[in-house]
């Protein structure tokens, strides 16, 4: 017996592709006029830029060895671990537990930079993306939700990355309502109108 359309929009198993998030941030660093760790902040920065997760995450590890407290470092640690997680994820035939546990060292790093500065929005929403993106659907839901109304947090992503973790728990009402919100801030937005028609049956 066939199911009605609608049915089948709002049934997970029927959703085959991950909703677009946008982008974790990069934090700026103070490397205090040592030239060693602004060799090792430039390295960092280039891998970033030129995709080189393995370099970036290299570069970002050696200097919170050098300064283990700082939040910015640990966190593009963090943001770097997490984009090679995403990049073996999409890799032919890499094993499962090896993708999971570069998103488990991605975590516990923003884990870490979220403890050294607390205050800081981007942080807890980098942990969010990787929580999402690592199938940490209700850990994420908990963290996007203290941090949605943190002065200066990046709300329209927030909003987003929380409607695909509510898509991951398969509760697409609340997952509706995140990007009809997100949409009445950034109503041109491609990745919002594209996540929204995964979850509107018009």
């Amino acid at each position: 017996e066939d199911e009605p359309a609608e049915g089948m929009i709002f049934s997970p198993e029927h959703v085959n592709s991950e909703p677009e998030l946008f982008p974790a941030q990069a934090l700026e660093i103070d490397t205090k006029g040592d030239s060693e760790m602004q060799i090792l902040l430039d390295s960092g920065f280039s891998a970033l830029e030129s995709g080189n997760w393995d370099q970036a995450a290299r570069s970002f590890r050696s200097m919170a060895a050098k300064d283990p407290d700082s939040s910015s470092i640990l966190n593009n640690y963090g943001l770097a671990l997490l984009q090679h997680a995403l990049g073996l994820e999409e890799e032919i035939g890499v094993d499962e537990s090896v993708v999971d546990s570069q998103y488990e060292a991605a975590i516990m790093a923003l884990r870490q930079s979220a403890k050294s500065n607390p205050e800081e929005a981007l942080i807890l929403y980098n942990l969010g993306v990787a929580l999402v993106s690592s199938g940490r659907h209700e850990k994420a839901v908990s963290i996007l939700d203290v941090v949605l109304n943190r002065p200066h947090s990046p709300k329209v992503a927030i909003l987003n990355a929380r409607s695909a973790a509510h898509i991951g728990l398969g509760d697409f009402s609340a997952a509706k309502n995140d990007l009809s919100a997100a949409l009445s801030i950034e109503p041109d937005n491609q990745i919002l109108k594209a996540n929204f028609s995964r979850v509107s049956p018009t």
